[in-house]
């Protein structure tokens, strides 16, 4: 499921590029068009902490903005699957699996706003895996 909620970030930023001009060939943004969907993509960090917190949550189904992009509806969907059917699954085994899984992807091939929209991914995990350790009273490794 972590492979399927990784596809909707990739997804993502080709919507990111396509977004930005109106196109979805990266090789032919412009330095100021690449500039722009680069910090899109790094936003998205805001969004993906939501999404994150849903991982933990109790309740049967997250709401989802009626604006929201199609990855986040969907992301929301998995996660919902992913907690009927891993109900004892905490958010630090979830972050234990999915963080080194979205890592994974910057040894692949990626174009520049591919790896920032993985990077805001990787950058919530991480920061939600100190906050779950802090909280666990688990020193952090190195």
């Amino acid at each position: 499921m972590i492979a399927l909620q990784a596809s909707l970030r990739l997804a993502d930023a080709k919507q990111i590029v396509i977004d930005v001009s109106g196109d979805s060939n990266v090789s032919a943004l412009t330095d100021e068009q690449i500039a722009e969907a680069v910090t899109m993509a790094a936003r998205r960090d805001v969004v993906e902490a939501r999404l994150l917190d849903a991982i933990g949550s109790t309740e049967d189904d997250e709401a989802v903005p009626g604006d929201a992009p199609h990855w986040e509806a969907m992301d929301l969907e998995i996660t919902s699957a992913l907690r009927r059917n891993f109900t004892d699954m905490t958010t630090v085994e979830y972050l234990s699996v999915g963080l080194p899984f979205a890592l994974r992807y910057f040894g692949y091939s990626l174009g520049p706003i591919a790896r920032v929209r993985i990077l805001a991914w990787v950058s919530a995990q991480l920061q939600m895996l100190r906050a779950a350790t802090a909280e666990m009273q688990v020193p952090p490794t190195r």
